[in-house]
């Protein structure tokens, strides 16, 4: 990403050339990681590795930067020199466009109080003009930006909330868009901002929040799931949460079901795959007063022609811990195989019996 500061020079020399380059960079890795180009192109260092001056920005700049393109404008508002910062921020009050909103809202949380309070007249009246999608796509780092103290005694947030009231046919359409996006911060902002403004439109998503690649997205939507699904419609999401690939999820559904003492699904959760999950599953099912011969369950889940991946996986961990010698030719017979995940727990049980 050092190359940036040289892209910066090579577009205030040639603006018409490089600015597609400029904002396909900046537009790459969504709003979020304005923070860490705000950071790369104010570090000393990082001019110094690059061989540029600190005063090569400034010293190449027209009279009137009002010319500049928007991406320029936006690379302009994170540089060293904080009087050039006011004034890309100004330039970059009057483009209505999704990198210009992030650049500004980058600003409001700069570490010179002039620079921040013409960024929070620049938000407010280009919030005004901007659309919906802008709006959505920025929120990442407005995510960022509300958690510092100088955001979060900002109205960001507050402006954010009656932007998207005003228009909530249109947000929970972008809002649920964005839940598909590539960029798992976009997709994680917009689940929080459901859940927070359109808190019913959040419940029928909760699955997919629940499956998402993600496992920061994941790990959010469990601890959401259960303060926010009615009670009458909390048993599915519990399931959903049980069979999740995330064992902090299963964990979570783990407790839910010691706090109903349902022991039956804690018995199940002694198979786990996570040696975690386990551990708690054994330690609720003695405070319910049930005893079970780990062992035998395994090997016969181990024995039957009906084992999934995820039981099979589950009972050559418990063996891990329970096996005895006798059972090493059963566990061999799934050393080779062609599930990756089973044949590696396999010759991991192997190895701990000795």
């Amino acid at each position: 990403m050092l190359n940036l500061h040289k892209l910066v020079r090579d577009a205030l020399l040639d603006d018409a050339t490089h600015s597609r380059t400029l904002r396909a960079c900046l537009e790459r890795d969504g709003a979020r990681a304005f923070r860490y180009f705000d950071r790369i192109l104010r570090s000393r260092e990082a001019y110094a590795r690059v061989g540029l001056d600190l005063t090569e920005f400034s010293s190449l700049l027209p009279l009137d930067i009002s010319s500049l393109s928007t991406p320029l404008l936006v690379c302009l508002a994170m540089q060293r020199d904080g009087y050039l910062r006011q004034r890309a921020v100004s330039a970059l009050a009057v483009r209505v466009e999704a990198i210009s909103l992030a650049g500004v809202a980058n600003r409001i949380v700069d570490p010179v109080p002039q620079v921040a309070e013409q960024a929070c007249d620049a938000w407010a009246s280009l919030l005004a003009y901007s659309s919906v999608q802008h709006l959505v796509w920025c929120l990442p780092l407005i995510d960022m930006v509300i958690k510092t103290p100088r955001g979060a005694r900002s109205s960001v947030l507050q402006d954010v909330d009656g932007f998207m009231s005003r228009f909530p046919d249109l947000a929970v359409a972008e809002l649920d868009l964005a839940t598909r996006s590539p960029d798992q911060s976009l997709r994680l902002s917009a689940f929080t901002h459901l859940a927070r403004l359109f808190p019913d439109e959040l419940t029928p998503r909760l699955a997919q929040a629940l499956e998402d690649a993600s496992p920061p997205v994941r790990r959010w939507a469990g601890r959401t799931a259960l303060s926010v699904v009615p009670q009458h419609e909390v048993e599915p999401v519990l399931r959903l949460l049980a069979d999740n690939r995330s064992p902090s999820l299963r964990l979570l559904a783990l407790r839910e079901y010691r706090r109903r003492a349902d022991a039956d699904r804690i018995e199940a959760a002694c198979l786990d795959g996570n040696a975690n999950v386990r551990f708690y599953a054994r330690r609720y099912l003695r405070k319910l007063h049930r005893s079970v011969d780990h062992r035998e369950r395994a090997l016969s889940i181990l024995t039957s022609t009906a084992g999934q991946t995820a039981q099979l996986i589950g009972a050559l961990a418990v063996l891990s811990e329970f096996g005895r010698e006798q059972d090493r030719p059963l566990i061999e017979t799934f050393v080779k195989d062609k599930r990756a995940r089973v044949a590696a727990e396999a010759a991991r049980a192997l190895r701990r019996l000795g």
